[in-house]
């Protein structure tokens, strides 16, 4: 057993060594003994050494439930509880902290085992693992909300955001915009003859060319960027601190990739059409999407597989 319990303050480590009222153990994750200060030999009533010893045969819990270290090891915060000596029946508050690989247990003595304090033991247990089960739910409640919020802004096919994140995000970014005069664009893309793809090859492939076309503007675009899925085979990316010739350079630039890739095996390439608007000084989002709208629009008038900005 080693003599003495590291920590990164000296005058904390000499505190644990020479302290004739405070346990501390340092265990490993099985539970197994790693670490004790004198007064925990003392306090256990134990000649032999503790190290290697199992948690459990030393302490229990003041309320007769069993000492579950995996359920205190995945619990971040300190977790308090009372404890009992079986050696000596001395009753312990103690908290158990986690320390990378293993945990910490440091404990007072707040009495002698008689009935009253594993009374009171009891009582402050049962609310030190309703309050854990509570945080432990509230983490899981806020995970399932996180994913209900992710799910309701993302497009199932394809993985990119979907129409209503967009919108979501274009009033602020466009008050943000015009505020402090900054630059801000809008692309948008449709693919061409999809009906066609549908009609002719099914709707299987259909979807992994949509897919495919999702998975090119995720690479091309900025962290800061929103590619997202704005209904049907049109597609949107939100563009901040962007003029619109920068624009038509990353319209142009998917365009062409779009254009060498085979989506649908065989060889077969597919295009699509861009539109590309910056945004105005009294623009609203409804007005600058009919902008970006009408300059896809006039591409696809030019014979589609190009790119017209307004």
């Amino acid at each position: 057993m080693a003599a003495s319990i590291t920590a990164t303050s000296q005058s904390w480590t000499r505190y644990l060594n020479c302290t004739r009222n405070t346990l501390v153990l340092r265990c490993s994750q099985s539970g197994a003994v790693q670490e004790a200060n004198p007064f925990a030999q003392r306090l256990l009533g134990r000649h032999d050494p503790l190290a290697g010893k199992a948690l459990p045969t030393l302490l229990r819990r003041a309320d007769q439930a069993p000492l579950h270290l995996g359920t205190l090891l995945a619990d971040e915060d300190a977790t308090p509880l009372v404890l009992v000596a079986e050696s000596t029946g001395k009753i312990l508050q103690g908290f158990f902290f986690l320390e990378g690989d293993s945990f910490l247990l440091i404990a007072d003595v707040i009495g002698d085992g008689n009935e009253a304090a594993e009374q009171l033991g009891t009582m402050a247990n049962e609310i030190s693992d309703i309050t854990r089960s509570l945080r432990q739910r509230n983490q899981e409640l806020e995970e399932a909300n996180r994913r209900i919020t992710e799910l309701c802004r993302t497009d199932a096919l394809t993985g990119l955001a979907n129409r209503r994140y967009l919108l979501e995000r274009l009033d602020p970014l466009i008050s943000l915009t015009q505020r402090h005069h900054l630059p801000l664009a809008l692309v948008m893309a449709d693919l061409d003859h999809f009906k066609h793809i549908n009609d002719s090859l099914g709707h299987e492939a259909g979807d992994r060319v949509l897919q495919a076309f999702a998975n090119l503007l995720r690479t091309q675009c900025r962290r800061e960027d929103l590619p997202c899925r704005f209904g049907g085979e049109e597609f949107m990316v939100l563009l901040p601190q962007t003029s619109a010739t920068d624009g038509v350079v990353l319209a142009e630039r998917v365009r062409k990739q779009f254009a060498e890739q085979s989506p649908m095996g065989g060889g077969t390439a597919c295009t699509a059409s861009f539109g590309v608007a910056p945004i105005h000084e009294h623009d609203t989002a409804l007005s600058f999407i009919a902008r970006v709208d009408s300059a896809l629009y006039a591409a696809k008038a030019q014979g589609r597989n190009c790119t017209v900005a307004t």
